[in-house]
């Protein structure tokens, strides 16, 4: 089972819901599935599908923390996509220069001292800590999902429709990427094109291409190593 929650603060929760007092009814909500995994009442386990954006990017441990002493222990991190009311917003969208550092700082933690589950999607490559790509075993560990691209879902239909003949919904990562992201003109001669899915197109609406020039390098040069 995922809950969704972006944050351990009340006053961002509620702001991100609408809803006054939402954080307080899915954190009772948590400790009450926390108590029911306890009892082997969850087959599938718990985690958190978290969005990764500009309100928690300077709090991910104290975010992490929070959640390990109410018992959670698993968390995915999906970067935030620059849509809706987050469109142009650089305080909701932060940069990667400001966010691979805070998640380096995240992941550094989670391994001397957390023990947690910790996976983070929707990340160019080569924007994700060195440590991490140099380190086969850590890629596998924080960043594991990405590197199946070839994942799909499929639902059945009662009824066949013009884009589903068959009565089938198909959702494949690789239409998504098509859809909603893009490549700069840096990334063309990057080592890890195939498995990256790039960046969300409108996140350059926002911060430029600029910061990617260097990617691939950098990327080649961890692969090397790795």
């Amino acid at each position: 089972m995922a809950v969704s929650i972006h944050s351990h603060l009340a006053r961002i929760e509620d702001r991100i819901t609408g809803r006054k007092g939402s954080f307080d009814e899915k954190i009772k909500a948590l400790e009450n599935l926390v108590t029911a995994r306890r009892q082997g009442r969850l087959s599938d386990g718990l985690s958190l599908n978290t969005v990764l954006h500009g309100k928690i990017v300077d709090h991910l441990e104290d975010f992490a923390r929070f959640m390990k002493g109410i018992g959670i222990d698993d968390i995915r991190f999906n970067f935030i996509r620059p849509s809706h009311k987050a469109e142009k917003s650089k305080a909701w969208v932060p940069s990667f220069e400001e966010t691979t550092p805070a998640v380096a700082r995240l992941i550094a933690m989670n391994e001397s001292q957390l023990g947690m589950s910790l996976n983070f999607a929707d990340f160019p490559l080569c924007k994700l800590p060195y440590q991490v790509l140099g380190n086969r075993a850590l890629l596998q560990r924080y960043v594991g999902e990405n590197w199946d691209m070839t994942t799909d879902v499929t639902q059945v239909r009662r009824e066949a429709a013009w884009d589903a003949p068959q009565g089938y919904i198909r959702f494949n990562w690789k239409a998504r990427r098509k859809e909603f992201k893009t490549y700069p003109p840096g990334c063309e001669h990057c080592v890890l094109l195939v498995q990256c899915e790039g960046v969300w197109q409108k996140y350059l609406d926002i911060y430029g291409g600029d910061e990617f020039a260097a990617g691939p390098a950098v990327a080649e040069a961890c692969m090397v190593t790795g």
